[in-house]
């Protein structure tokens, strides 16, 4: 097992780890580098690969823990805007993309079997209706944050630069639109060359360098 006293460098225990969670994914070895940017001061990829962790195993205590503590040195304060998606989304927060497909999975696979059974079984079909009823509306639901879910997962990103400026137009000498702040998260919209186009919290759009931000 790797530890971060074998390397120097967190961006080595994070290449390490991309190449050990193609063989044989890790979980002690993503907290390494973790908690190992968070200690050199690094909040944006601290809390960028803390976002990576949440996908994976989001009932994780300690992870909870240090994500809480990481997102309170984050010294910015904007409103975000909440749609209803994103509210119904965060009811399930405590689901992994991978157990929400299961669940869903299941349900439909549940549904299958109960008219398979209400062939043979003529007792089932006076409970047909409820039964149809109750799994379709809870795939419905589940259906809204596991898609809202899959859109997210090549669109969020975390700044990890200090303080980088959002310009009007991808050009360097463009006006600049407003501020990021380090460890924000923030929803790419375009990518062309080296700038993105990308969404604040508020709602707010504009242009930054891609090296500034990183997807989750």
């Amino acid at each position: 097992m790797l530890s971060v006293t074998s390397h120097n460098r967190c961006g080595d225990q994070e290449e390490l780890f991309k190449f050990d969670f193609l063989r044989n994914f890790s979980y002690e070895l993503l907290g390494l580098f973790e908690n190992c940017y968070f200690k050199k001061g690094e909040l944006g990829k601290a809390i960028l690969n803390y976002e990576r962790a949440k996908r994976l195993i989001p009932r994780d205590s300690d992870l909870k823990s240090n994500y809480t503590f990481a997102l309170s040195r984050l010294q910015y304060d904007i409103s975000e805007t909440s749609s209803w998606i994103k509210k119904i989304t965060d009811l399930f927060h405590f689901l992994s993309l991978n157990e929400m497909t299961v669940l869903l999975s299941s349900g439909f696979i549940m549904l299958v079997i109960f008219f398979i059974l209400r062939l043979f079984v003529h007792g089932l079909r006076k409970y047909t209706f409820a039964v149809t009823a109750c799994l379709i509306i809870a795939m419905i639901i589940l259906s809204f944050p596991l898609a809202e879910r899959i859109r997210l997962l090549d669109t969020e990103a975390v700044v990890i630069t200090e303080h980088p400026e959002v310009r009007f137009e991808p050009l360097d000498n463009a006006t600049t639109h407003f501020i990021l702040y380090e460890g924000m998260k923030i929803t790419v919209l375009q990518s062309k060359k080296e700038w993105a186009r990308i969404r604040r919290a508020d709602g707010k759009v504009g242009w930054i360098k891609s090296g500034d931000i990183e997807k989750i």
